[in-house]
């Protein structure tokens, strides 16, 4: 078990039938949290569904395709 698996399971943080939407700006840390999202949904005893959507985070620089 990783911490984030840990930490998802001792402050209940994702329930049973629950669904997870996450805001992408394209930088690394948003794009590392649905993978580690999805690695957790593979071996967790619960089910949940994992959505994404694109968030312009008004960043000069900010292209997201």
């Amino acid at each position: 078990m990783t911490l984030f698996d840990a930490a998802i399971k001792d402050f209940e943080m994702i329930k049973d039938g629950d669904r997870v939407l996450v805001a992408l700006s394209g930088d690394s840390n948003s794009i590392a949290l649905v993978h580690f999202l999805k690695s957790f949904q593979l071996t967790a005893p619960i089910k949940f569904t994992i959505g994404a959507v694109t968030c312009d985070p008004k960043f000069a620089n900010f292209n997201p395709s």
